[in-house]
């Protein structure tokens, strides 16, 4: 008799933590992030701006009006267009695919005049004019569905800042996550597949 109440236990506590997993491990929102492509003059680090990119999707929480309130899981793809990264999207089961081209990077000293230039030279005298670290930085990107020629979402976002390349891209990189967070909950999902 103790037997079976052991086992009976036992089987119970089984299905209960099998149930309990099953709940907790709901299907996520699974976007593809694709290599970054730099198409600007200057060298940034473009697998640090990636990772950022997938840290800050996959810490992104639904808005409260979101129609799908799954967690995002962002997952590194490689290849950097829709003809190279297709395969390796469906085998990772990604419900959506994000490409990403650092379309222009320029500093302070891309937007000097001739004047400021002979200043720095010493070939001129010094004017009141101080030079910071500012950045201008423009970056585009591309949300699909895996299959589909046309975009759920293109968009291009760009930002004036005082700091350096790095720090610049990175801000931008977060409000690429902010646009695709809002962008993958739209239609609820009954309606995706």
């Amino acid at each position: 008799m103790r037997r079976i109440a052991v086992l009976l236990l036992l089987v119970s506590g089984f299905a209960t933590a099998t149930w309990a997993q099953e709940k907790d491990e709901a299907p996520k929102i699974r976007v593809c992030v694709a290599e970054i492509r730099n198409a600007a003059k200057r060298p940034v680090s473009l697998a640090m701006q990636r990772e950022r990119l997938m840290k800050e999707l996959n810490h992104s929480k639904a808005p409260k009006k979101a129609a799908d309130k799954r967690a995002i899981e962002a997952l590194p793809m490689s290849g950097d267009s829709p003809a190279t990264a297709e395969g390796a999207a469906r085998d990772r089961r990604c419900d959506y695919l994000l490409y990403t081209t650092i379309a222009e990077l320029r500093d302070a000293a891309d937007f000097r005049n001739t004047r400021e230039a002979a200043e720095d030279n010493g070939l001129a005298p010094r004017s009141a004019s101080v030079h910071e670290a500012q950045t201008f930085a423009r970056v585009s990107f591309s949300l699909l569905r895996p299959g589909s020629l046309s975009p759920v979402m293109q968009l291009e976002i760009s930002t004036r800042e005082n700091m350096v390349e790095e720090p610049t891209v990175m801000q931008v990189m977060d409000r690429i996550a902010q646009r695709v967070n809002t962008a993958v909950r739209e239609s609820p999902p009954d309606m995706r597949e």
